[in-house]
């Protein structure tokens, strides 16, 4: 609820409505950031086992050089800028149409659409140790240890009160 009146307040206001999900994620305690603005180069979908498994290349609107990959199996799994992990599960990677700010799930990503990917801390509950055995990368077959998003990215926090 929080994160859609964010949303519906910014456009209300005629603000972007990206600094309002930004403000009201941190407001929430989950800091949060803009990772990547683009458009998608190129998606992979293939149907295995009942999952979703894919890829999206990204490149940036402004720097050609500049691009992103996301890994997916059925939801975002990982988000590397020019190679570098910037997100990783269990944090949460969103996709969502640069105009609007609608949510786009990975299935309904495809060539030429203009994007924005923010990453968001996730639970702290879903990053104690025994949560990543479950929900962390490896038990995805990604070979990247879990880093919080805000520890790879500068993130927006609430001021401090």
């Amino acid at each position: 609820l929080r994160i859609g009146r964010s949303i519906r307040q910014a456009r209300e206001a005629s603000r972007d409505v990206f600094v309002g999900l930004i403000d009201g994620l941190a407001a929430a305690g989950r800091p949060a950031a803009v990772l990547f603005d683009g458009k998608i180069l190129d998606v992979l979908h293939e149907t295995r086992d009942g999952w979703h498994f894919g890829q999206a290349r990204l490149q940036s609107l402004t720097d050609p050089a500049d691009l992103m990959t996301i890994e997916v199996q059925n939801e975002y799994l990982v988000a590397r800028r020019n190679g570098a992990v910037v997100a990783l599960m269990p944090d949460l990677i969103s996709v969502l149409d640069r105009e609007t700010g609608e949510p786009l799930t990975s299935e309904r990503l495809s060539y030429g659409q203009r994007v924005k990917v923010v990453g968001c801390a996730a639970d702290p509950l879903l990053r104690r140790p025994e949560s990543l055995e479950v929900l962390g990368p490896h038990r995805f077959g990604i070979a990247e240890d879990f880093r919080p998003v805000e520890d790879l990215v500068e993130l927006r926090r609430a001021a401090a009160a």
